[in-house]
């Protein structure tokens, strides 16, 4: 965690003798500033706030595009408070919510965040897959839409139905549709738009003014079942 609440309420970077509170749980954190990982706050043992899932330097390099009041928003709903990655202020006066997911994460967990944090606003999932297989095929030229195949897939992401990018590197790739495994003859992939990392950050916070998409449609297509007649995504970049 990289900010936590102290004094008159006010967000703060750890630094070493600081005492500080959790924005989420409001319970003590420890100023941790070794000379290894970057400095941050961390729960006390035995916590079980939603918001003491470690941090990486993945989720740090990420954070440091945008201003500190984006970053690490709590959202209550009255009864839960989480801890979001990001929540960036739309130009259409609604929000997305941007969760960075470096480890594993299980169906539970990603259904009950997407249920949670989609009463509040747009949710746009973003994965750290540097290590994942994934092989990309463009689609036209001079385009940026591009065909992939994944394999072995990571099964627990075929539950998202939100917004979904993988971060492959220096580049993103923005999923539009894809398709669940279906034994050996039809591998999971999909397709999706290809953009340099700087080109995803400046489009973040305008995000719902160029990609608009239709929840009641899956993100990700069972085995055996055929291409929706229409797509999910809308892009003002492919019109």
């Amino acid at each position: 965690m990289l900010f936590a609440i102290v004094g008159d309420n006010k967000k703060a970077k750890p630094s070493k003798g600081m005492r500080a509170v959790c924005p989420a749980c409001h319970k003590p954190v420890i100023a941790k500033c070794g000379s290894i990982l970057i400095h941050h706050w961390s729960h006390l043992s035995g916590s079980d706030c939603s918001g003491k899932e470690p941090m990486t330097q993945w989720h740090y390099s990420w954070q440091e595009f945008f201003a500190s009041e984006h970053r690490e928003v709590v959202i209550c709903n009255g009864i839960i408070r989480q801890r979001a990655d990001l929540c960036l202020p739309q130009p259409n006066g609604s929000k997305l919510i941007v969760e960075f997911q470096c480890s594993s994460i299980s169906v539970e967990e990603i259904s009950k965040r997407e249920q949670f944090y989609t009463q509040f606003g747009h949710l746009l999932w973003v994965f750290d897959a540097r290590d994942f297989c994934i092989k990309l095929e463009l689609v036209s030229p001079n385009s940026n839409i591009y065909k992939f195949i994944w394999s072995p897939p990571r099964k627990s992401l075929w539950v998202i139905n939100s917004a979904l990018a993988f971060d492959i590197g220096n580049h993103i790739l923005l999923i539009a549709s894809g398709h669940q495994r279906n034994g050996r003859r039809k591998l999971c992939g999909g397709w999706g738009w290809l953009m340099r990392k700087k080109e995803f950050v400046y489009l973040l916070p305008q995000f719902t003014e160029q990609f608009t998409f239709d929840n009641s449609k899956p993100l990700w297509l069972p085995p055996k079942s055929r291409p929706l007649k229409t797509s999910r995504w809308r892009s003002k970049q492919s019109n």
